[in-house]
């Protein structure tokens, strides 16, 4: 008989596992009360790559000039919202599709645990009840509300936006923060960042940070930072927000401002307390290293587990979890999953930061402006850092600023999850003139072999 699979929520980790369940021979219920995809389709990555898509295009069209070509970088802000609109809605029907095309039973209301392997849905005023041998939640996040911040915009509502402001607050300087700083700036409006900490992207390795701010600083963004908002409220037809820095009281009005202070997990009210599901404070669940919660037979995958918060990972888990339930080798190594934050030029790093290595490391570098393709590209900023064990040659991690950043991090994530030293990235010929050669620069670098440096 075949093993009964409920999943509560749509979105990547909710799929990844149904998809993956259903093709290993699991009857899968997958219930949504929203829409399918989750926060990463329908309100984050895919409408902020879209958005990226116009940010980049006007980026290279304000240096166009020195390739002979004169272009009006004018903005239709609303057609804009309306290609984001039409892309979501495309990649969600094609979702839809490919779900019911697998057997996935697509049941849309809102789920909760009733009991042990029971799950409740409210659909349309109707009560359904499912009896599961499995149950995976999905539920995702939310973005997290600042009591008393009114009118202030989160990631649910920036993208449908009918007007570029003028002027624009961005409350958060972590990926999602330095992602739309740097692209609300490059489509035209005067942006300035706000973050609590010492600097922008605070996980990522010091060099990447420090860089980072520089890149944005240098093209006209106004970093804040270690700033504490204190109150934002009403002023004309925008917003005032009232800082401290350091020991400095600021004051700043804006046209438009946007808060990205972190995420909340959506697990209110999704299972009674006597079930003894764990969450820590703030609603999180808690989960071993497979996935598992505190109560058998239930598992919790993407955002609602917390750690890193990325599409890709949930989707990971998802087939993680399936593979697990089904009996079929799990294969993902979650510490080499990528990170990447979408600026102009892109972001990537996987494996340990240099702050964070315990042994003696090679720490290789190459700078972009010695790259051939970034020299035609005009891309002068950026760069590849590599980490390897000094004394055994070993992968330990890679920090990258430079277009495509994320396909050479997949790189090295590839090379470590397969054991290949040092000295096999460099020396694998990579093709010029690519930007991945400065990849291999860095790998040479590392062990005082450099070619271009």
């Amino acid at each position: 008989m075949s093993t009964k699979i409920a999943i509560i929520g749509g979105g990547p980790g909710g799929y990844g596992a149904a998809i993956r369940a259903v093709d290993l021979g699991a009857r899968v219920s997958l219930v949504e009360s929203g829409e399918l995809g989750g926060t990463c389709l329908n309100r984050g990555c895919i409408p902020t790559k879209v958005f990226l898509e116009a940010a980049e295009l006007m980026h290279r069209l304000g240096n166009s000039g020195e390739l002979g070509i004169e272009a009006d970088g004018s903005l239709d802000m609303s057609r804009l919202v309306g290609r984001k609109t039409e892309v979501v809605s495309k990649l969600r029907s094609s979702l839809q599709r490919l779900l019911e095309s697998r057997g996935v039973d697509v049941i849309r209301g809102t789920g909760r645990i009733d009991s042990a392997m029971k799950v409740a849905i409210d659909s349309d005023g109707d009560t359904i009840e499912l009896d599961a041998d499995v149950i995976i939640i999905a539920t995702g996040s939310r973005p997290e509300r600042i009591p008393g911040w009114d009118g202030v915009l989160s990631t649910d509502e920036i993208f449908d936006e009918p007007e570029l402001p003028d002027s624009m607050a961005v409350i958060g300087g972590g990926t999602t923060g330095i992602e739309l700083t740097t692209i609300f700036h490059e489509l035209g409006s005067r942006v300035t960042l706000l973050e609590a900490m010492d600097r922008p992207l605070p996980d990522a390795d010091l060099e990447v940070s420090t860089a980072c701010r520089a890149i944005l600083e240098r093209r006209g963004v106004n970093i804040i930072c270690p700033a504490s908002v204190d109150r934002v409220e009403p002023s004309g037809n925008g917003r005032r927000i009232s800082f401290t820095e350091g020991t400095r009281r600021g004051e700043l009005e804006v046209e438009r401002a946007l808060a990205v202070p972190g995420r909340a997990p959506n697990t209110v009210d999704l299972a009674p307390p006597e079930l003894g599901l764990k969450t820590n404070g703030k609603g999180w669940i808690g989960v071993d290293p497979e996935m598992r919660t505190s109560v058998d037979g239930i598992y919790a995958v993407g955002d609602v587990a917390g750690g890193n918060l990325c599409a890709h990972t949930a989707t990971a888990q998802g087939i993680a979890v399936a593979e697990a339930i089904m009996g079929a080798e799990q294969t993902i190594r979650f510490d080499l999953i990528p990170r990447y934050v979408s600026t102009i030029p892109e972001i990537a790093w996987v494996g340990i930061t240099q702050q964070e290595a315990d042994v003696d490391v090679l720490v290789g570098k190459c700078p972009a402006w010695v790259n051939s393709r970034s020299t035609i590209r005009r891309g002068k900023e950026g760069f590849a850092k590599i980490l390897a064990d000094a004394n055994s040659g070993e992968i330990l991690g890679a920090h990258i600023i430079s277009e495509h950043a994320v396909d050479m991090a997949m790189e090295v994530s590839l090379a470590m999850s397969s054991e290949l030293l040092l000295e096999d990235l460099a020396s694998t010929a990579h093709p010029h003139p690519t930007y991945s050669e400065i990849l291999m620069e860095a790998a040479r670098n590392a062990l005082r072999e450099s070619i271009q440096i």
